[in-house]
């Protein structure tokens, strides 16, 4: 792989791309890229901007296994996968925690500047994402031998969706015990025990969720929310309210349209979804109602360095996925209100495949068509 990269990185084609994005074109067609090629030639052409990278696939699937490939090519701490979650917005299941964990990660990474190339499908730039400034102010990183107030910790886990438990043994999970604290980023393989003398940082170790044993010492740590979902009390109780007057519309419209029990599920469903907000609880199917926590919409495109180039993999197919995506997306979104699972908002949750084309195009924007 390493002579192929090189040889990819001495081709006038590359140098020629490189030039045209340098020169400051805002759309460059690279037609003919062979499949298993895809990923030196991107690694190869980041290397050659020395820039900041979106790679945007039609598939969740074509996501996942250029990610892969590129993990030959880029160093794995460059690299960071951005899965998508729309099915379990309108399925209302909840996140996946491993799938939760690789996007906040990706997320602090993009925050802190650390991930050089992020590979993506269309549909995650669907959804609403929690805002930029919102995310990286719920990110702190421990330090042995400094300050930093107990009292401010606990805070910050109670504002960045962590959950105080009696043993800290799932992501997501805090507790504390005199003057040690274990919490559980999602972010991490394993739970974080930091030890305070006063306000000041004595320890930080990691530990087995299992037997609670500390084992790999740490001279300091990041640590960055455990949801998506985050915002202050009072944005909290205003999406409830919001959601209060919303439920109260929808409820009589199914009862009005004759549909009486569906008007009684939605009423049991979003009531629970309601005390939840209001009271800062996270609970599953919450995501779905992030477009009602902030003012304006946000996605992975406003956590980019501002001269960052997204890379559109073959955008025939994304465009056709997209449309097909969104058809289905549609079909059961109707279909969950109609029956009462799921409430109508009055702010779509995804974004149709105009508005997509709209945000990539915001950019600079190199588009791979395959041989």
């Amino acid at each position: 792989m390493d002579a192929l990269l090189a040889k990819i990185q001495d081709a006038p084609e590359l140098g020629a791309v490189a030039s045209a994005i340098a020169g400051g074109a805002r759309s460059v067609q690279v037609d003919g890229i062979a499949a298993p090629a895809k990923a030196p030639v991107l690694a190869a052409l980041q290397a050659a901007i020395g820039r900041q990278m979106l790679v945007v696939c039609p598939t969740e699937e074509q996501a996942d296994k250029l990610h892969l490939d590129l993990l030959n090519s880029v160093p794995a701490g460059e690299l960071r996968l951005f899965p998508s979650i729309e099915a379990a917005l309108y399925e209302m299941v909840g996140v996946d925690r491993e799938v939760a964990g690789d996007r906040l990660a990706t997320l602090g990474d993009l925050v802190t500047g650390r991930a050089r190339i992020v590979v993506t499908s269309a549909s995650a730039l669907l959804p609403d994402i929690v805002p930029r400034g919102v995310l990286e102010s719920r990110i702190r990183r421990l330090r042995t031998g400094t300050e930093f107030p107990f009292a401010d910790l606990m805070s910050l886990l109670a504002d960045s969706g962590y959950a105080r438990a009696e043993l800290t043994a799932e992501p997501g999970d805090f507790s504390v015990r005199g003057g040690i604290v274990d919490l559980f980023p999602p972010t991490s393989d394993s739970p974080i025990r930091v030890e305070f003398f006063g306000d000041d940082v004595d320890s930080i170790r990691f530990f087995d969720a299992a037997s609670q044993r500390s084992h790999t010492p740490a001279d300091e740590v990041t640590i960055g929310p455990a949801t998506e979902l985050l915002a202050d009390d009072e944005r909290r109780r205003q999406a409830a309210r919001a959601l209060e007057e919303r439920l109260r519309h929808e409820a009589a419209r199914l009862a009005d349209e004759g549909e009486t029990r569906a008007a009684a599920k939605l009423e049991t469903t979003v009531r629970e979804h309601i005390d939840a907000l209001a009271s800062g609880r996270t609970i599953r199917g919450l995501e779905y109602y992030l477009p009602l926590l902030y003012e304006t919409r946000h996605t992975l495109v406003d956590y980019l360095a501002d001269d960052a180039l997204i890379v559109v993999d073959e955008p025939l197919r994304m465009k056709a996925q997209c449309e097909q995506l969104l058809a289905e997306l549609g079909a059961l979104h109707e279909t969950r209100v109609r029956s009462g699972e799921l409430l109508r908002l009055e702010t779509p949750v995804f974004r149709d495949l105009d508005q997509l084309l709209d945000l990539l195009a915001q950019r600079q924007t190199v588009h791979l068509t395959l041989l």
